[in-house]
């Protein structure tokens, strides 16, 4: 038989079990656990307690209306993405932790500079972006909190009706310079007879530091036995070896030619060698360009045209190569 006190241990189970366990203070069976749930500044806490401060910066030549407003869109935009955070204020406070807006003008333009301090005053993250106008807060807001909060760059939030300031500007490229001039010369053909046939030289080039583009037109000739007729027409480019006032270069390109050529020194005989030719051919070009570092140049070139056809004659025929040198000035 059991004796008495067993008897009242027994019936002590027994209640105790028949009881929910918050009759004792505890919590329900399925009560979620507390454990680890130490609210973060960047979630909002289940009580609502947790908040970091708003904090206006500071924003020197812009009014306390358009820097509190800048604030509250900043951290209206927090709260819809559910970080608890305070109404806009000028000092933190008990906050531990704040979300901190400046705006700072650059000529035109302001800069605005958002960050989250932990503690206040200790910057962790930050983002900046330019602006044309305050006007322009509401279209950025969204985009620079999503860059402080995911730590993506500001130009990885960008998209089409959302770019502001800076973003919208064109580019700045390196550009050259437009020339235009006129040179004089003297063109030989080896072999011919001809020598020093006097010529005028019209171009036009765009020049960068390091390269040149441009055409040519030249024409020039001499009467005599040994007599030159020269029309040519020309596109291409140069390379300058160095950016410095005086530098040499080299070139080539293409060209279009009217020759006529009388030699009495292609034929043994009282008969001239004559014959006039329309073609294409390819041009290389040397020389030294002067005075790169103003507004007039002076470019001396020496150049070698390659036509591809020959001067024919009576069954004759003689490939001309002429060869020119020019002295020329850009402005």
């Amino acid at each position: 038989m059991m004796n008495a006190k067993a008897i009242r241990l027994l019936l002590l189970v027994l209640f105790g079990m028949l009881l929910p366990s918050a009759a004792f203070g505890g919590l329900p069976r399925h009560a979620p656990s507390l454990e680890g749930s130490t609210p973060s500044p960047w979630i909002v806490a289940e009580n609502g307690k947790a908040e970091a401060a708003c904090l206006i910066g500071e924003h020197p030549g812009i009014s306390d209306s358009d820097a509190r407003t800048t604030a509250r869109i900043l951290c209206d935009e927090l709260r819809a993405r559910k970080v608890a955070v305070g109404q806009p204020v000028t000092a933190a406070g008990s906050a531990t932790s704040a979300y901190r807006s400046t705006l700072e003008r650059l000529g035109a333009s302001l800069i605005l500079t958002f960050t989250y301090e932990s503690p206040v005053g200790t910057t962790v993250k930050s983002q900046r972006i330019q602006l044309s106008g305050i006007e322009e807060v509401p279209t950025v807001a969204p985009r620079i909190t999503e860059a402080l909060l995911t730590g993506k760059s500001l130009t990885e939030t960008e998209e089409v009706g959302e770019l502001v300031g800076e973003e919208t500007e064109t580019f700045k490229q390196k550009r050259g310079r437009y020339l235009k001039g006129m040179g004089l010369g003297v063109i030989t053909v080896p072999g011919t007879g001809v020598v020093g046939a006097p010529a005028l030289d019209l171009h036009w080039f765009y020049e960068t530091p390091d390269f040149g583009l441009g055409t040519n037109f030249r024409f020039g000739g001499i009467p005599g036995d040994n007599a030159l007729l020269y029309l040519n027409w020309s596109l291409g480019g140069r390379y300058f070896f160095t950016r410095r006032n005086i530098t040499p270069f080299v070139g080539g390109g293409m060209f279009g030619h009217l020759l006529t050529v009388k030699s009495a020194d292609l034929r043994s005989n009282d008969d001239k060698f004559s014959d006039t030719t329309a073609g294409i051919g390819a041009y290389l070009a040397g020389g030294v360009e002067f005075l790169r570092l103003y507004e007039a140049h002076l470019t001396l070139e020496v150049r070698v045209d390659l036509p591809f056809g020959k001067l024919e004659d009576q069954g004759e025929s003689h490939y001309a190569v002429p060869i020119s040198l020019f002295l020329g000035v850009s402005f």
